[in-house]
């Protein structure tokens, strides 16, 4: 229910946030921005605070895609600095993290309106693409703003998808008054106090990337062999055998009732034996002829 409770959020704050003026001809990704809304918002923002995260996807044309990541918290004034600080240093916290180093990298100040900004660009061969980055921060009395833009894009890529993707990043604003912001200052970020923001993005992979999220576990179970076969064939032997018991118990009681010896034994008196053989035999229908000669001696006899 919480999860669920998440993912609603995460889709309303994706469908109205809008801290970026994206290209003209890129379409919105929704459904990568809510997963790496969700996917972001478990994550310590400000230095290891607790915050509200939003992000959006927006993908050129061609391939690639702009990152936008909107992040706000509630920081003690006498933080600011350092938590403001801390999150500009996840712009290239990701390739420190990686060991590799940002071949453009330019922090500031900004006094009008009060801002910190730092700009990156770093390529990685490997993946045949360039990632230009930029983040702004602001704050007022009660809250402070952080927003991030990524483009990542191909190395090869058209000129005109570049630039259309830097001059987006121009645009990213923090939607906070300039007349009700305070001034932040850059100050030195202790060894360790990253964040793991914005720049743990997918892979470049021609448009269709997927966000990574953790892998799933699930407790091992052993499944039971299926014995059912077992039981049909022991149940089949079974009626076999009771089958030829109850024909050979109709047997003898047939033969006991007809006065016979059972089937297939003798009964050790040859002459019964021989009798009752004679009898189950099957009659000749063909009469017996007496022999003219015989019944005509017998008439003389009868006359005599």
């Amino acid at each position: 229910m919480k999860r669920a409770a998440l993912l609603v959020l995460a889709l309303a704050a994706t469908a109205h946030a809008r801290s970026v003026v994206p290209p003209t001809t890129w379409t919105a990704d929704t459904k990568t921005a809510v997963a790496l809304t969700t996917q972001l918002g478990e994550m310590p923002q400000f230095g290891g605070r607790r915050a509200i995260v939003t992000t959006e996807v927006y993908r050129p044309p061609a391939g690639g895609a702009l990152y936008v990541t909107r992040v706000v918290a509630n920081v003690p004034a006498g933080e600011r600095d350092l938590a403001a600080s801390t999150q500009l240093e996840e712009l290239r916290g990701a390739m420190r993290r990686q060991g590799r180093t940002a071949d453009e990298w330019t922090p500031k100040v900004t006094a009008t309106p009060p801002q910190l900004e730092a700009s990156v660009v770093w390529k990685d061969p490997a993946a045949n693409a360039v990632t230009t980055g930029r983040t702004v921060i602001a704050a007022d009395a009660q809250q402070i703003v952080s927003v991030t833009g990524e483009c990542v894009l191909a190395a090869d890529a058209p000129a005109g998808v570049a630039s259309a993707c830097k001059a987006a990043l121009a645009t990213l604003d923090p939607e906070l008054p300039a007349d009700g912001r305070v001034a932040l200052q850059i100050v030195d970020v202790p060894v360790g106090s990253g964040t793991a923001v914005m720049n743990e993005l997918p892979p470049l992979s021609g448009g269709s990337d997927r966000p990574v999220l953790q892998p799933m576990s699930f407790p091992e179970t052993t499944r039971e062999p299926d014995r059912r076969p077992v039981y049909v064939g022991a149940g089949l032997v079974l009626l076999a055998i009771v089958f030829w018991w109850n024909r050979r118990r109709r047997e003898r009681f047939e033969d006991d009732a007809a006065g016979k010896p059972a089937r297939g034994k003798r009964s050790g008196d040859a002459d019964a034996d021989d009798l009752h053989a004679a009898a189950e035999a099957p009659a000749d229908d063909a009469a017996t002829e007496v022999p003219a000669d015989d019944a005509g001696d017998g008439n003389k006899d009868d006359k005599s």
